[in-house]
C-alpha cells in the first residue's frame, strides 16, 4: 500500500472503517479473476492505497475538490479507484501516486468510464493524459509486447520507447520468426510495420491461436490496404505514438 502525508483539507470518500471498502475491492478481484480466466490483464496491477489524495474538478459543483478515494489498479495508461458518486466522463483529475521509493508523483487525467457497483460504491476508470512507467509504482508483471520487422531501426526505436513506460519487448525480423516466437511465451500483442505482415500472416498468426492485437506503424489513411491490422498507426515511432498505442491496448 502506498505511503503519503495526507493532502491539505481533503474530503475522506469513504468514512470510518476500511472494512467494507476492502471487501468490496477484494470480491471484484475475484470476479474479475473468474471472468478473465487466463487472459493478460494488458498491464494493469494491483496498486491499493486507501487514502489516496485526487484533486477534481467538477463544472458547476463549486470547482476543484480534493478528495481521498481508495485505487484498485494502476497501468501505465490509467488508474482505477472508487467513489461513493458517479463521475461523469471527462471530468478532470490530479492524482497524487507514490512510487516504490516513495517520491509522490502528481499525475493528470480525465474519467473515462464511471460504474456501479453496490449502495454507494461506484467503479471509476480514469485514463491518464500520459502515460506512466509502472515498473516506478509496482512490482507486478509488464506488458508484453512482440515486435516485429526487418527494419533494424524500426525495431530499436520502437523497443527504445515502450522500454520508457515499463514494457517489456522482444523482437522478430520475419513472419516466422515471430510465429515462432508467440509459440514460446505468452504477449499482449504484436507491433510491426504496415509492410511487414501483409493479410495471410496476420491470419496465419491467429489460427494459430495468438488472440492479441496485431498493431500496425505506418500509414494510417489507407484503410483498405491495412484492414487485416486490427490498429494502424501513423509514422515515425514517437513518444507520442508510442503513447497512443499503449492508450488503446489498455482500452482493448
Amino acid at each position: 500500500m502506498a505511503k503519503h502525508e495526507p493532502a491539505d483539507e481533503a474530503i475522506q470518500v469513504f468514512r470510518g472503517s476500511d472494512e467494507r471498502v476492502s471487501s468490496v475491492l477484494k470480491q471484484m478481484e475475484q470476479d474479475a479473476s473468474v471472468s478473465a480466466g487466463h487472459k493478460r490483464d494488458n498491464g494493469r496491477a494491483e496498486f491499493r492505497d486507501m487514502t489516496c489524495p485526487i484533486e477534481l474538478v467538477r463544472k458547476g459543483e463549486g470547482g476543484r475538490t480534493t478528495q481521498l478515494v481508495p485505487t484498485r489498479n494502476l497501468s501505465a495508461g490509467g488508474v482505477g479507484f472508487l467513489h461513493r458518486s458517479y463521475l461523469h466522463v471527462g471530468t478532470r483529475f490530479r492524482i497524487r501516486l507514490t512510487d516504490l521509493s516513495g517520491q509522490v508523483h502528481n499525475v493528470e487525467g480525465a474519467v473515462a468510464w464511471c460504474r456501479y457497483v453496490s449502495a454507494m460504491v461506484h467503479e471509476i476508470g480514469g485514463e491518464f493524459d500520459e502515460p506512466i512507467s509502472l515498473a516506478k509504482f509496482c512490482q507486478a508483471p509488464a506488458m508484453r509486447l512482440a515486435v516485429q520487422s526487418e527494419d533494424e531501426a524500426f525495431v530499436t526505436a520502437s523497443c527504445g520507447e515502450f522500454s520508457n513506460f515499463g514494457i517489456q519487448t522482444a523482437t522478430a525480423a520475419t513472419a516466422e520468426d515471430l510465429a515462432k516466437l508467440l509459440q514460446q511465451r505468452e504477449y499482449d500483442a504484436v507491433v510491426c510495420r504496415d509492410s511487414d505482415l501483409d493479410e495471410q500472416a496476420v491470419k496465419t498468426l491467429k489460427d494459430a491461436g495468438f488472440r492479441g492485437p496485431v498493431i500496425a506503424v505506418g500509414d494510417a489513411e489507407d484503410a483498405e490496404k491495412n484492414a487485416h491490422f486490427d490498429r494502424v498507426f501513423g509514422d515515425p515511432v514517437t513518444a507520442a505514438t508510442t503513447a497512443d498505442i499503449i492508450k488503446h491496448l489498455e482500452a482493448a
